[in-house]
Formats: C-alpha cells, structure tokens, sequence
C-alpha cells in the first residue's frame, strides 16, 4: 500500500474526519436511519455478511444513491459517520470522504477520487493488483486532472474488476462542491455502469441543484432528510446526556423539553445552547438562559459575539476567528499560537478546551489538535454581521498575507551562504521543520496576495523583499515538501493579485514589475526544472539560476553569486524560449499525435515518426504507404490509426500492423477517432456518413448518414446543398454521443449519434437566414463530458463557442483562427491563425487568451496536447516543434472555486506574449570534438559548417563552410590536438582532413588546400587518428580502411570475409579504439571477443576469431545492447556502463577490461606475445536512474548522464565495496532530447567542466562538477511507480 500511497500521493484514510464525527454522536442516535424503508431499500440485494445475492444481477433496479439532506446543523455529517460504522460493522467494503469548506488543499475532484481509489485498492485485493500493475508498467497521470484519474484508474482499471462484494461510497457535505465541481462529480457517478455494485450515499442541504443533476443523469435515487421529528429524539438523547450536574429530573426534563420545541431539529442550536447552560449554576440562571437565547442561529451568534466584546480576551478571540475563517485550511494549534504571536505580539497560553471557550465555543479542536469553526454558518455570520467582529474578507486576507511573507522575509528564512553551496548533501541542507507556521506561510501566502484587497499596499512591499532576499529558500522548502504543485498555485494566485491591482491602479511601479517578473519565473522553473529541484532541492541555490536566461530575473538577482559555476555560450539577450525540442525533416510534417507513451508524426512521403512521449527520443517509425493526412491514438489501448486518402492503417501498442483497409474515394477519411470503449472506429467520409469499422480487424459494422433524405425533413440550407458534396468538415465526440457537420460557405449541423437525428443547426448570431455563410474553418468539441461546449472557428470573424444541445452561443473571440485543438482536460483551447501565431485559451470559461506564441509565419497543419495537458506539439511545413509554455500550468479546479473565478473576471486584458526564437535547423550542431586538454572546442553542423569555439570562454572563434557546395551535414569530427590536424566526415562519406592554425593573440584559421579530401565508398561510422596525425582509420558498414594524409590506401580489414563460426556477431557491433599506451596498436571490440591490429598497415596480430572475451566476477544479467568501451589516455583500464536486463532492477553493471596483459610490449610484433583470453570483470551498483550515456574517463573518475538527467560520477578505485557515488548537477530534459547525445557532450577535466551542443549552440557547465552530492547506492530493486 505504500506504494499505492506513493502513487496516487495519498497518505491514507480519511479516518482522523471519521473519528471526528463519530465521537460527537451520542449512543443510540441516528439509528431511526438505519432502520428507515428507503435505507433497507437502498442496501436490497446486498447480504448482511458483506457478499453479493442472487438478486444482486447488474439488471437490477435497486436505487445506486440515497441523499440524506437537511437545513445546516441538523447532524449531517454525525448521521454521515454512523451509515459508515453501520456498514463496516456489516462487513462491507466502504469507502468515505468528507468534503470540509474552505480546505483548498483536500477540496478538490481529484483529491477526493484519489482517496476513493486507495481506499478500495485498501479493501479489495484484485482492485490492489490492478493499480499495482499500473504501478509496474511505469503508467503516469496527472494527479491534480479529475478526468483523468476518472478515465484511467476508475474506468480503465476499478470498474472492470470482478467484484465478490458490493462496494459502498459515502460522501459528506456535497453542497460544499462548487456549481462547476458539483455537476462535474454527479455526472461521474452517474456514469458508474449498473454491473458495478456500487451504492453511493450523498449528505447535502436541500438543494435543486443535487436534486436536478441526478435527474437529468436518470440516476435511481432514494431520499431521507434530517431536522424532523427522528432528528428531534437524537437531540432528546443528547440532551438528556448532558444534563446540568446536580439538577432535579423535573427541571432537566423541562430543559429538555424547551429546548427541543425551540431547536426546530438544528442539532447545531441545541449544542450550543447546552454549552451556555454548562456555565451555569442555579437554576433562575438557567431559566434566564433559555428565555434570552435566540431561535435563530444568526442572533444566537451576535449574542455570542456581544459576550465575547465584553471579556477583556476580545482583541485575542479576534485574531484567533480572523485566522480561523480565513485560512486556507485548518490550522493546528501550534500553528495558530505561532499566528497569533506574529499577527498581535500574544503569545497564546490556553489549553485546547480553554481556547475554544475563549471565542464563545464558536471554533472547536479536534483530536488532531487542528482547529476549525462549529459550522459553515458560523464563517457566514461573521463575514456578514454588522458588529466590531465582522471580518472584512479583503483587509483581513491582507492582514494573513503580510504576516506570512513578514515571516518568510525573516533570518529564519536567509538563505545559505554562498560558500556553503558547492557542497550540496541533503543531511546539511537548511531545513524548516522546526518552524511551527513555515509550511503554512509557504503554501498559502500567495493565496492570501490573490484575495486580499487591491487598495493595501502593504502586502505588494513586501513582497518585494521577500522576491529579492529569501525567495529560494522558499522554494527549496516547497520542493523537500515534494509539492511543486504550491508553486504552480503561487503562479496562478500571484498573477491574479497582480492582475486586481491592474484594474484599479498602474503596474509601473518597481514593486509589480518585479513580482511579474517572479510569476514568468516560477512558472518556467517548474516546466524546465521541476523534477530536478525533486530530486536536489537545493540546486534552487546554484543551478538554477546559473542555467536560467541571462534575462531571466532568477538569473540576474542569483547568478552573480555563483561566478564559479557559470553556463557559457548562452547569448546575454537570450530569455526562457517555452519551445524544448524542434525536429525537422526532409517531406513535409502534415500530422501529429500523442498518448501516454509515444508521440507521432506523420509524414508527406508515408511514414510516422514515433518518439518517447517524455525523453522525445526517436523510438522508431512506421510506413503507412501513402502520404498521412491524420493520426488518432487510443487513449486506454494505446493503438494507432493513421488515414489518408485511400487507405486506412491500424497498429497496437507494441507497433504491430493489425490491419490495413483500402476505402473508396467516395468513402476517403475527412476525419477519424475511436468509440468510447475504443472497441470500433468511426470514420467521417466524403460521402457525409459516419462509417463503424471494428477496432479489431478493419470490418465494416454500421454507418450513419448525417443528411437527410426527404426535404419534409430537410432546411432550406440543406435543400442548396447538391447531392453528393462532400461535407468541408466533421467532427465527432463519442463522449456525448453528438457529431458536427458543415458544408461550404454553410452553417453548422449538430447531430445526436446515439438517437441518429438532427438536434439543429448552429448559425453565427445575426446570421440566420443569410444565404451564404461565412466559412467555418475548424470545430471541436469538448473531451470532457460535462462540459456541453462546441468551438467553431470562422473565416475572417472568430471563434464562437455554443452549447451543441441547445445551439445557444456562450462567447465570441475575435482570433482568426484555422486549425483548434482542446486539452484533454477541456481546460484549455489552442488556436492557430494565418501567420502560424499559437493561441492559447481558456475554455471553458469564456475564451480569455492566456498566452500567445508567435512563432514562423507558416500555418499549423495539426497540433495536440499531451496526455498530461502540459505540453503542445504542433506541425507545420517540414517542422514538428514540442512547446511547453507556463500558461499551461495552471491550478487544478477545486470543489470551492466560486473565488479563483471572482478572480479571473478581474484578470488584466494584456496577453502574455513569447517570441520564439527562429530555429534553423541548417545551423544545428551534429557533432563535437574535444580531446582532453585542448583549448579549443570543434563543432560540425547540419550545414556543413565548422565552428570553433574557446574551450574557457565559450566564445566562438570561427565559422568555416568545410563543405560549402553541399547540403551535406557533418556527422564525425576528430581533432589532433599536437599536428593541429582536424578530419571530418560527412552524412554522404565525404571526408576532408585540414590542419587549423592559431595566431598568439588566438585567432583560428583553417590551411588550405585539405591535406586530405576524398570520398569513402561505404557509410562511414567512425573516425580515428593517428599518435602522429598522418593516418586516419575509417569504420564503415562495408570493412575498415587505414588513408594516409597523401589519399593513399595503406590498410583494409573487411569482416565480412570469417566465416559465422568465425564471426558470431554483426559487424555492426564492432568498436575501434586506439590503445591506450600503445600508439603502434588498434584495438577492436566487439560484445565477447578483442582483437588487434597495426595502426600502420592493419595487419591483423590476433586469430580472425579473436580473443574471446569471459565474465568475471558478479553476474548482473546485462542489457544485451552494447555500449562503447571508454579509455583514459596513460591507463590501460577500459571502462563501460551497461543497464540490468532486468526492468524492475537498479542496477547498472560496470565493466572493466584491462588490456595490461593484452601484449608484451617487448617483442610486440611476435605472435606469440598475443594472449589467448582475457576477462572482464562485471560489478553491479545500484543507482538512483539508469546511465544514459558515458560522458568520459578522467583518471579513476567515470562521468555519466543518468536518464533524469543528472551528470554523475562514480570513482573506480575501490568501487566493489563503495557505499556511494556522486551527482554534480543537472541537465535539463528539455536539452537532452534526440537521439545522438553521445556525440554532443565532451568532458572537460581540465577545468571540472561539460561542453554540450543544444541546436545551434555550444554550452559549456563551467565548475559545475565542483558542486557535489553524495548519493548512497540503492539497494532494493527499482520500480514503476517511482514520480517526479
């Protein structure tokens, strides 16, 4: 269960809430529910010893909801608690949430189906395996999408489980969802298939809303209701508990009696009452009480309130309910005396019991030591009454929000001194823990800035402090928490207080520049960096800032402290670019698709181009055989389906062709996508039909023609339309069961699939009855369900978007746009215009741009979202670009989101707006050569141009076209270092050897002619050059060739002619190394056997089978695939990293090679000096992610860049007994994306330094491999369910 826990970030079960409630209730209450009809009608079918009857068949008609509803503080949430002791205690597996208002941190869709799904993988161990498996198989998710979590855990996995027992849901406090959030849940519930035995019971106030959605779902639902007479004997048994100690029974039951006519079943009233008696001694005392107390709660509160003025506690009781009502969740004790200490300077002493009588009983502490008020009611009247403790919401959340970032800004908070930074170990970092309001104030400041008043400008002051002093330690404290998700809401909250200040006074001053600044920052941070700072919370100190834009004000305010650890080679204008990764190809790009595992992109010549959906690796392609005109994936199979115009193909999730079908031109795909259990696809033609293929095998199932065929049942806008004009577009949504339909220059046609009729026509408002149309250039639909939202796109006018049932508009955006596309979670809009600008907008709200891309002024030919709604891919031409801008990351919906929306009305008209930079993909760096030591760096690119760059400043020193007359890019470079000999290879074997000077005041120039210029026959793999710079060694797919600098042909192995026994390998496999003392001898290598050579001639000095190679030492069952050995000049040790064959495993195996005892160097051209077997010794270690690629070999140290990216070493000496090893700094995943990242990288010793080519630049880590962190080898075998 911990890693369930782990994986839907969970702790546990909600039981503190349960225990809360249950402990109110008084034995023997509550009982008359259990007993009533409508709850014995609602458990029908269930047996008492927790299993499933007979007449539990997924046909039956029993009720799924039973909504307990009643006015405020009728017990609710007592009566909640008792259903779920009841069902426990009848051995029935149930699950439960209590929804609290004002908790912004656990009142959340997400939060609550979270919860829900561990508790019923806690309970049922087939529900357990299937979550495991997700687990296993590495499957990622959103944890803040409700929709998601819906779709993939409940859909995907709970609801197809078998089930041997019913399941019960029981949820409190269902009114305290907001409108969205409310009919968002019901709709889920209701969609819950009859098979599933799964009984749901709600408590709410009364209320239509809840009434009506269930009704419009067609859900079965049984009612009860509490505040009538059966809640007037619990309030009787109640009462007759607490009676006055010392009292005669006529005068309790008199009590009683008076009290129970005038509580009109509010339990709240009753209880409150009781406490006023309990102050009370005699019995007149007690008649005065119960004449003067008010019947209604909000009189009975300002009674309270009048006492509470007139005790000398009343500036203490103030701030304890200013902070209670407006924190953003419950505060513990110690967490409100550290509140109360800040806030008024008094320091708080009252025990728990004391605190709550210090503020009239109207706040209470539970078990947990957390403090809340009674009663939701209560938050109402002090918000609304007109008395001295009316809490003024606006200055109040001020008054948090000053406080909080007082706090922050404080020596608690400072950050590390800079010289203590380079040494990063997580045991030394500065943490907080002790600081009993620190997690507070940092989650919640920025939610106190974004509801305070504009007018105050006390919080935006020191904001400012806090932005330029501790604003890092604030985030290295966020991420030891493991909650970046606090800093996306800080971006959200920050940006909506800056926004509210705009609408009512100017941004120029210095302070809201500088807090604007932060949120294009923070929000970029979390995208570039965010599981980074996961992993090493304090790279926030050094990293971060030093690899931020020189422009960024991270960078700006932090950099200059790390002057010892600078990113060189970034240009001093450059700012965050949201663009990660561009690829670009020789045909035109005209589709693209994404799942949780790959992306695709279909080309004009045929084939798709699949990547890694994270790493944007290449994983491989496929041919569809006729150019793609669009792609869909399933979102639970993982399948692909590519169209074009005669031809449909269909793949599974391991890249297997299931099928392929041949369609008519009639028939030819305007569009396609899968039914909503993926088990059919339907396919949109030119005839104006939807076409029903299995999923399966291609076959034809149905169709369905969205015309009509006889004019009584025919518009007059479809009578113009003759017969057999194809449709200009169609888009369907399986969700709703709805399609949308349009012809040239008409209007739009919206179709219920399910029912197959007409539902109407949609026609742009003061359009109707125009006879020609202004064309609609796109459509779509809402992903989501509940969400009734249509996009159409108009030629020249905008976007307008309607409700698909009805056909009433809802907004107008004035963006000229050609191409839509929603997010999976129907959040957000992206548009593409005429110019190739990408718009991204709000959706569901009411079209506000949040961002904008200008990008290339080519047009989008198709986009789509990840599965994770962070990230756009788009094409256009012959490009495929991957976008990851901030206004993506946005808040998750809450339960109660009625303020975030207040929020957004008020939001400021100016757009965010990023201008990529042009990408030229001509210019990109394809290969980097550094021997160690050298004061330069050479750098081949896809233009066939070299550059040249100064090793310790990153400068470039020159740009030299070595192949001007071709678009040949160069693939290999190769520099002597002592000749001053430089060879290069390009994509079509041209091969060209210069010698490169350099003037004493450092300027390059390259010597003509070439000293070497020719043309190999076979692909060219790899290139060496000799200890004197005269001989170049070529591996091609065709043999081996030794050229002298004079064109010559001095040598030639070719493989191919040993026999199989001979050569049990592919000649592919084969690696050429020089030997590492030895300059008179090549080595080749290949995955079991050595062999050598002379450098001179070739000439072969092992047998043609080699010298087999044998394991020694640990076996660690490696990866089959063979990475390149790695050598350091002067040693004879070879060195390389292979991963565990094993998936599951931690474990990379280090192999050694030592190629001392190869030859005697005495008498090196005897045969007989040539050993017959050599060993390699195997050593596994554990480490915290997989080796990506080895950068280098210094002395005893080995570099390498795990999969996340972090650049590490291990030390050899010693390694077999090591605890150890260590990580130095971070390469962002957005740098490391491609497929040739070993040719990019180069270890530079010389000054503890990285050199790494990123499109068309060169960035050197200077002193970043200073900064260390001891990191212990992992023991226990790798998992899945590892997240970021």
């Amino acid at each position: 269960m911990k890693m369930i826990s782990a994986f839907l970030e969970i702790d546990g079960r909600p039981e503190a809430d349960l225990l809360d409630v249950t402990e109110k209730q008084q034995p023997g209450t509550c009982t008359w529910m259990t007993e009533h009809p409508a709850f014995n009608a609602w458990l029908s079918g269930f047996s008492s010893d927790g299993t499933l009857t007979p007449t539990s068949s997924p046909r039956r008609q029993t009720p799924r909801f039973l909504w307990l509803h009643g006015p405020p503080g009728s017990g609710k949430s007592i009566a909640c608690g008792h259903v779920i002791r009841f069902l426990e205690d009848c051995n029935f597996d149930c699950s439960y949430y209590f929804l609290r208002h004002g908790n912004t941190e656990t009142s959340t869709p997400s939060a609550f189906l979270r919860s829900l799904a561990f508790q019923m993988a806690w309970s049922n161990f087939d529900i357990r395996k299937a979550i495991l498996a997700m687990i296993a198989n590495n499957e990622r998710f959103n944890t803040n999408d409700h929709n998601l979590i819906w779709n993939g855990i409940f859909v995907g996995q709970i609801f197809k489980t078998t089930f041997h027992s019913p399941q019960f849901w029981v949820i409190d406090a269902l009114d305290e969802c907001a409108n969205k959030s409310l009919s968002t849940l019901l709709h889920m519930l209701s969609k819950i298939p009859r098979a599933v035995p799964l009984q749901v019971f709600l408590t709410s106030r009364p209320s239509l809303q809840v009434q009506r959605a269930l009704s419009v779902e067609q859900s079965l639902m049984l009612e009860l209701e509490t505040g009538g007479e059966n809640s007037k004997l619990d309030i009787a048994k109640f009462l007759r508990s607490r009676r006055p100690y010392g009292s005669g029974s006529d005068l309790s039951e008199r009590i009683v009696s008076e009290i129970l006519t005038r509580s009109n079943g509010i339990f709240l009233w009753a209880s409150l009452v009781m406490n006023r008696l309990d102050e009370t001694y005699a019995e007149e005392d007690m008649e005065e009480v119960l004449h003067d107390v008010p019947t209604e709660m909000n009189d009975f509160y300002s009674r309270i309130a009048k006492t509470i003025a007139d005790s000398p506690n009343k500036e203490l009781a103030k701030c304890i309910l200013r902070w209670t009502v407006c924190a953003s969740r419950s505060l513990s004790v110690d967490e409100l005396k550290e509140a109360v200490r800040l806030d008024i300077n008094r320091t708080l002493t009252a025990t728990n019991d004391r605190l709550a009588h210090l503020c009239g009983d109207l706040i209470t502490v539970d078990k947990q030591s957390n403090v809340h008020v009674i009663h939701q009611t209560v938050t109402a009247f002090l918000v609304q009454c007109d008395s001295e403790f009316k809490i003024n919401l606006g200055a109040a959340h001020a008054r948090l929000a000053e406080v909080c970032l007082g706090y922050l800004t404080g020596k608690d908070f400072a950050p590390p001194p800079p010289r203590g930074r380079s040494s990063r170990s997580s045991s030394t970092s500065k943490t907080h823990g002790d600081l009993a309001l620190a997690d507070y104030a940092c989650a919640n400041f920025p939610f106190h800035l974004a509801h305070c008043s504009s007018g105050i400008d006390t919080p935006l002051l020191l904001l400012e402090t806090f932005l330029g002093s501790n604003v890092l330690t604030w985030i290295d404290h966020v991420a030891r928490r493991g909650g970046l998700m606090t800093l996306v809401r800080a971006v959200q909250n920050m940006r909506a207080f800056l926004s509210r200040r705009a609408k009512y006074l100017p941004l120029l001053d210095k302070q809201s520049r500088l807090a604007s600044a932060w949120v294009t920052d923070l929000a970029h941070i979390v995208a570039a960096f965010g599981s980074n700072l996961i992993d090493l919370p304090s790279s926030i100190y050094v990293m971060v800032p030093a690899i931020s834009p020189p422009q960024s004000t991270i960078h700006q305010l932090f950099a200059k402290d790390s002057r010892r650890h600078r990113l060189l080679g970034v240009s001093n204008e450059r700012n965050w670019d949201d663009r990660i990764s561009c690829f670009i190809y020789e045909s035109k790009a005209t589709a693209v698709a994404t799942s949780e595992q790959y992306l695709a992109v279909g080309l004009s010549k045929g084939t798709i181009m699949l990547y890694d959906g994270v790493t944007l690796q290449l994983v491989g392609n496929l041919n569809h055989g006729e150019p793609i005109r669009g792609l869909a994936f399933g979102a639970a199979t993982g399948s692909l389906v590519a169209y074009g115009a005669k031809k449909i193909s269909f793949w599974d999730s391991r890249r297997e062709c299931l099928w392929t079908k041949e369609v008519k031109h009639a028939r030819s795909p305007i569009s396609i996508g899968f039914s909503v259990d993926e088990d059919e696809l339907l396919v949109c033609g030119k005839d104006g039909q939807i076409h029903y293929f299995s999923a399966k095998d291609g076959s034809d199932r149905d169709e369905l023609p969205l015309f009509h065929s006889s004019d009584s049942e025919s518009d007059d806008d479809e009578r113009r339309i003759l017969p057999g004009t194809p449709p200009s577009l169609v888009r369907v949504s399986p969700v709703h069961g709805l399609a949308a339909v349009t012809y040239r220059c008409a209007p739009v046609t919206i179709w219920d699939i399910e029912r197959r009729h007409k539902l109407g026509v949609f026609y742009r408002p003061g359009t109707e009855g125009v006879y020609q149309q202004v064309q609609v250039q796109d459509m779509v639909f809402s992903p989501v369900p509940e969400l009734d939202l249509l996009a159409i796109a108009y030629d020249g006018v905008g976007i307008a978007t309607c409700d698909p049932w009805t056909q009433e508009q809802h907004d107008l955006q004035g963006i000229d746009a050609r191409i839509m596309v929603s997010s999976p979670d129907g959040r957000t809009l992206v548009a593409g215009d005429l110019s190739g600008t990408i718009h991204i907008l709000a959706f569901e709200t009411s079209l506000k741009v949040l961002y904008r891309i200008s990008a290339f002024n080519a047009m989008l030919r198709s986009v789509a979202f990840s599965p994770d709604n962070l990230r756009i891919y788009e094409v256009r031409d012959n490009f495929c670009n991957v976008w990851e801008p901030p206004a993506l990351v946005r808040r998750p919906d809450t339960f109660d989101d009625d303020s975030s929306e207040s929020l957004s009305s008020e939001a400021s008209t100016l757009v965010p707006e990023m201008i990529a930079r042009p990408v030229s993909h001509d210019d990109h760096i394809t290969c980097v050569a550094y021997p160690e030591d050298s004061k330069h760096i050479f750098c081949g690119r896809k233009n066939g141009g070299l550059s040249i760059y100064d090793a310790a400043k990153g400068t470039r020193l020159l740009d030299f076209r070595l192949y001007p007359n071709t678009s040949s890019a160069i693939k290999h470079l190769e520099w002597h270092d002592k000749k001053s000999v430089l060879i290069a290879v390009s994509t079509i074997n041209h091969c060209i050897a210069v010698r490169v000077s350099v003037t004493p005041k450092g300027v390059c120039e390259v010597v003509l002619p070439p000293i070497f210029d020719r043309y190999i026959k076979h692909p060219v793999r790899r290139v060496l050059i000799n200890s004197t710079g005269d001989l170049f060694h070529f591996t091609t797919l065709g043999g081996d060739e030794v050229w002298d600098s004079t064109g010559e042909l001095v040598g030639r192995y070719d493989s191919s002619s040993t026999t199989l026994e001979e050569q049990p390998e592919h000649d592919e496999d084969k690696q050429w190394i020089q030997h590492p003392t030895n300059a008179e001898l090549l080595l080749m290598l290949r995955r079991t056997q050595i062999h050598v050579f002379r450098w001179a001639t070739l000439e072969p000095l092992t047998p043609s089978a080699g010298i087999p190679l044998t394991i020694s030492g640990t076996a660690c069952s490696a990866d089959m695939s063979s990475p390149e050995w790695t050598s350091y000049k002067g040693s004879e040790l070879l060195v390389r990293a292979r991963r565990s064959s094993d998936k599951d495993s931690r474990n990379t195996c280090f192999e050694f090679l030592d190629v001392s005892s190869l030859i005697n160097h005495s008498s090196s051209s005897s045969s007989n000096s040539i050993t017959t077997s050599m060993s390699v010794n195997c050593l596994p270690k554990g480490l915290l992610a997989h080796v990506k690629v080895v950068i280098g070999l210094h002395k005893s140290l080995l570099y390498f860049v795990d999969v996340k990216g972090w650049v590490s070493s291990v030390t050899l000496k010693g390694l077999q007994s090591a605890a150890e090893y260590t990580r130095h700094f971070f390469i962002p995943r957005s740098w490391m994306v491609g497929e040739n990242l070993h040719v990019l990288l180069r270890l530079m010793p010389r000054t503890n330094s990285i050199a790494m080519a990123h499109q068309d630049d060169l960035l050197i880590f200077q002193g970043f491999l200073d900064l260390e962190e001891k990191v212990a080898f992992a023991m226990e075998p790798m998992r899945g369910s590892q997240k970021l």
